[in-house]
């Protein structure tokens, strides 16, 4: 209540997560109900509920609930399984500026193996860890990189380059947090630049010309990540192998401008005092263990009997709305991927929920982009048939629930190539290609296009209507499968 009568958080969205069960999440939205009232708290985005109702969402300010208590006398548990980590990740990660901690036990309450002590000890103590970055030991890299006979070897993965090695070395050093080949938007960085209040993507160009189509697409990539809120900068190898110090300069200077600092030395001890509270700032970051990506990758056996022919070139994906489209549409959202229950083992309430945020976030969506997303996001790279099943399942309850409405738009046949929606919104969303390949956009979206052109030019050709369509949709390619996308 204070914090939305505080004239600082003016204009900024709320969510309260209960780390356990449903039960508190249902009592706070039932008092905030009744003292704060509906409109109010549909303005301010304000949500209760667990961390999977937060799927693929995000708000400015996120109230995080432990729900772990010491006055039953009973023993505390140990929160350590996967599917733990996951929860935690997902709701550790939901706020854009600034997230609230709030819990009754101390840190001599919990297991040293609990993710609460772990959570409650970084929030006591926020810091950078640089001594080991996903997986990778700074160290040990620190090694090769002096001694590896570079002309012989090739990087170690996941470094795409020796220059990437060298430039990652030179950040973590100085105390950053940095993620190579970090993947956003199915785009690849080189390196992405984490603090506890933002991040800056450092892209390391080689000196090897790969070409004007290779320059084209780099600028292109760049251009839609940059639409989606991240920031770049640059340095060139023969920049960076004359002088280092010099070519890094303007890099640390950028960070200091996006207030990106290091985080203190891992040797730092926390300083751990009982609290009703511990406030945290944070950047609006994704999970480490699952890096997220608008681009689902095609299913690979099983693709052909889902209506889609594997390897068959539909087009590149280019920027969403390229300079010479003929409209101007609105922008894509894409859900961001975050881990999420292994389809394999969830139960169906469990899927039911988590594909309602993804069609929430993407909808009217193609069931075929749905599944990929959840597959992809429980860090499966093959969207089998059993998965498939499994999904279906899934979408056919919670279109029975009443929670989802679909369509047989593509007339392909089969319940992944139908079009779902949140129930009682829109048949049709007119937006940007995004993300999406061609077979992924609904028909009657694609349709809605064709409209607005042949409105404007009711004589025009059919074969510039394909042009003006490819331009929409950012394809180069105009084969026939194209052709009969765009015109049925």
């Amino acid at each position: 209540m204070k914090c939305l009568a505080d004239p600082a958080y003016d204009g900024k969205s709320f969510g309260v997560i209960c780390l356990q069960g449903n039960a508190q999440a249902n009592l706070i939205r039932d008092l905030l109900m009744d003292r704060v009232g509906a409109q109010k708290m549909q303005n301010r985005g304000l949500v209760c509920g667990n961390a999977y109702a937060f799927q693929g969402d995000e708000r400015d300010v996120i109230l995080l609930s432990m729900v772990a208590a010491t006055n039953d006398g009973r023993h505390i548990g140990v929160l350590s399984k996967e599917s733990d980590k996951r929860r935690f990740n997902v709701a550790a990660s939901r706020a854009r500026d600034q997230m609230w901690l709030f819990h009754s036990v101390t840190v001599d309450d919990l297991s040293s193996l609990c993710l609460r002590r772990q959570f409650l000890e970084y929030c006591l103590n926020p810091k950078v860890e640089t001594r080991v970055v996903e997986g990778i030991d700074v160290v040990t890299l620190r090694q090769q990189a002096m001694e590896t006979r570079r002309a012989n070897s090739r990087a170690p993965l996941p470094f795409d380059s020796w220059f990437e090695v060298d430039v990652f070395l030179q950040i973590v050093g100085r105390g950053f947090r940095a993620i190579p080949q970090y993947e956003l938007a199915g785009k690849r960085i080189d390196l992405l630049i984490e603090g506890m209040s933002g991040r800056l993507a450092v892209e390391c160009d080689g000196d090897q010309w790969h070409g004007l189509e290779e320059w084209d697409r780099d600028v292109d990539r760049q251009r839609l990540l940059e639409r989606c809120g991240l920031r770049f900068w640059r340095v060139r190898g023969s920049a960076y192998y004359i002088d280092p110090e010099s070519a890094l300069k303007p890099l640390w200077r950028a960070l200091e401008d996006n207030d990106i600092v290091a985080g203190p030395s891992p040797s730092t001890k926390a300083s751990v005092a009982p609290a009703a509270a511990v406030i945290a700032e944070v950047g609006a970051e994704e999970e480490n263990n699952d890096e997220p990506t608008g681009q689902p990758s095609a299913p690979e056996a099983d693709s052909g009997s889902f209506g889609h022919t594997p390897g068959e070139d539909i087009g590149p994906l280019l920027p969403a709305t390229p300079a010479d489209s003929p409209l101007i549409l609105s922008p894509y959202v894409p859900w961001l991927l975050h881990p999420v229950p292994d389809p394999h083992s969830a139960s169906l309430s469990e899927l039911i929920e988590v594909l309602i945020q993804i069609v929430n976030a993407e909808g009217p969506v193609v069931c075929r982009r749905v599944y990929s997303l959840y597959n992809k996001a429980a860090g499966n790279s093959r969207l089998s048939q059993q998965v498939v099943h499994v999904m279906n399942r899934a979408i056919y309850r919670a279109v029975k629930l009443g929670r989802l409405m679909q369509n047989d738009e593509h007339k392909r046949g089969g319940q992944i190539n139908r079009v779902v929606r949140i129930a009682g919104s829109p048949a049709v969303s007119v937006r940007e290609r995004g993300p999406r390949s061609l077979e992924e956009i609904p028909a009657l979206e694609i349709s809605s296009v064709r409209e607005r052109l042949l409105h404007d030019d009711p004589d025009m050709e059919q074969e510039h209507l394909v042009r003006q369509l490819a331009a929409v949709y950012g394809v180069v390619r105009k084969t026939p499968r194209v052709r009969k996308m765009l015109l049925e």
